[in-house]
């Protein structure tokens, strides 16, 4: 499996016909490092896996009933709990900077603070309180951490690895075209300035990336329904830039059919992953032009 697509981000069994694949499971993963045998692990990454630990995707009958009525094979009650776990990462974090800034930016008097508002204004146990404050600090740290020269040379060996190509959509840049550096765990979220975490992307999709955007799970996924015959109409919808990249990332930024990285295959689209439904969110994945269905 190449670099950029881990094997149990997304699984798809296909039949013959591109119109009529099956969706297995969701499973999230994190981005694999730059180099194919380093994974570099973001505070952020750390604290989500621990919040997963104290809120186990558990039955919701809520939700597993909507997710068979949609026959959404479990992706719709995933995005439910993804969505749930980041809203409540987002809350932990953005409240411990508010302590930070209340605190006149001292770390001891910050940690204090935090851990008498984990344990009298949420109902934590003392060891997930202990637990939440070691993992809360450091995400806190790393918006604070400047770019670095050394980190702009990392993303200049990139550019040149990818082959001067977007990570998010494929398209080919150059020495003239305006290509960033991009942090796909955000550093406002616990994300680091290192090969782990940092992906030239040119400057359209590092727009609709959005700084604070972690996942696929924080985009409006339930926006993202068009009245759409064919892909030209889709395309004169005026639909958001950022819901294709949000596509693109629910992908893991690769061709649903061969699996192969946008930056390795080329420019990537938008399409439907069953011809006979509808332009939704649940129905839509990112193609290579090459197996583009439609």
């Amino acid at each position: 499996m190449p670099i950029g697509c881990p094997t149990n981000f997304l699984k798809r069994k296909y039949s013959v016909i591109f119109g009529c694949l099956e969706t297995n499971h969701m499973a999230y993963k994190k981005l694999p490092g730059f180099y194919p045998d380093q994974e570099e692990y973001q505070p952020g990454e750390e604290l989500k896996d621990y919040l997963e630990e104290i809120y186990p995707p558990k039955s919701m009958a809520t939700f597993d009933e909507m997710d068979n009525d949609l026959r959404a094979d479990g992706e719709l009650k995933n995005l439910v709990y993804e969505s749930s776990i980041l809203y409540i990462l987002r809350r932990l974090v953005t409240t411990t900077e508010h302590f930070f800034r209340l605190n006149g930016e001292n770390k001891i008097a910050t940690n204090t603070a935090l851990r008498y508002y984990l344990r009298n204004y949420t109902r934590y146990s003392d060891e997930q309180v202990n637990k939440l404050s070691k993992l809360l600090l450091p995400c806190m740290d790393t918006a604070r951490n400047n770019f670095t020269d050394g980190d702009k040379n990392i993303a200049k060996q990139q550019k040149k690895y990818y082959q001067w190509a977007c990570f998010v959509c494929g398209k080919e840049m150059n020495e003239t075209t305006s290509a960033t550096a991009d942090h796909f765990w955000p550093r406002a979220m616990g994300g680091l300035s290192n090969s782990g975490n940092l992906r030239m992307v040119c400057q359209i999709c590092n727009n609709n990336h959005k700084k604070d955007y972690i996942n696929q799970a924080d985009y409006h996924y339930e926006e993202i329904a068009i009245s759409a015959t064919d892909y030209k109409h889709y395309k004169g919808s005026g639909h958001p830039k950022i819901y294709e990249v949000a596509v693109f990332a629910k992908s893991n930024y690769c061709c649903e059919v061969c699996q192969e990285p946008a930056y390795r295959v080329g420019e990537l689209t938008v399409g439907r992953i069953d011809l006979k439904d509808g332009w939704h969110y649940l129905n839509l994945a990112a193609f290579c032009l090459k197996h583009k269905p439609e």
